[in-house]
């Protein structure tokens, strides 16, 4: 088994995406989700270079980590993660700053053994961790929340150390649409 976090996020009716995505996570087979993060309501990133102004180009996320076991390895679950937004109708392009309906990205993948995660098993297929937990709020902050005491692979860097430096964080916490997200959990 693995323990995996997702980062999810859609700024097209991602009142309606989000859900959708749980809803088919939910429902695939040797997919648990076992983890809601708080999700955010945060602007758009623009393209490098793109002017500074008043007006943004897109519209604003929701952004929010979870927290899955699986019997899927990184391959097999990142195969899942395009399925499930292939079928809300994303389709990915050259633009990565287009607005999309979903985007699921694998973020950490470790082993579970004993019931307990371990970065460091050989066990594991080789992936390492998505660079965006390193220099996104929106995703460090939600994985914080998950667990405290994570370390991220390879070289065991601490999940708080890295939020620590998003501390002015400006994302807008969306409580309500987080419970109703968390109320679609199977207790299995």
């Amino acid at each position: 088994m693995n323990r995996a976090f997702i980062g999810v996020g859609s700024n097209i009716r991602p009142e309606e995406n989000v859900p959708k995505a749980v809803d088919l996570l939910l429902r695939t087979p040797s997919l648990r989700v076992v983890g809601v993060s708080t999700f955010y309501r945060t602007q758009a990133l623009l393209p490098p270079g793109a002017p500074v102004g008043p007006r943004q180009i897109n519209p604003d996320y929701l952004n929010g980590v979870l927290e899955v076991e699986t019997a899927l390895g990184p391959a097999a679950l990142s195969a899942v993660l395009e399925a499930v937004e292939r079928a809300l109708g994303r389709f990915r392009g050259a633009d990565k700053f287009a607005p999309r309906t979903m985007d699921l990205d694998l973020l950490i993948v470790l082993p579970l053994l004993n019931g307990m995660a371990k970065p460091d098993s050989v066990e594991q297929e080789p992936y390492p961790p998505h660079p965006e937990v390193r220099t996104r709020a929106f995703v460090a902050l939600p994985l914080l929340e998950l667990d405290p005491d994570l370390l991220l692979p390879p070289d065991a860097t601490p999940i708080s150390k890295i939020a620590e430096s998003f501390l002015g964080f400006e994302g807008e916490r969306v409580d309500s649409f987080t419970a109703k997200l968390r109320s679609r959990l199977d207790p299995r």
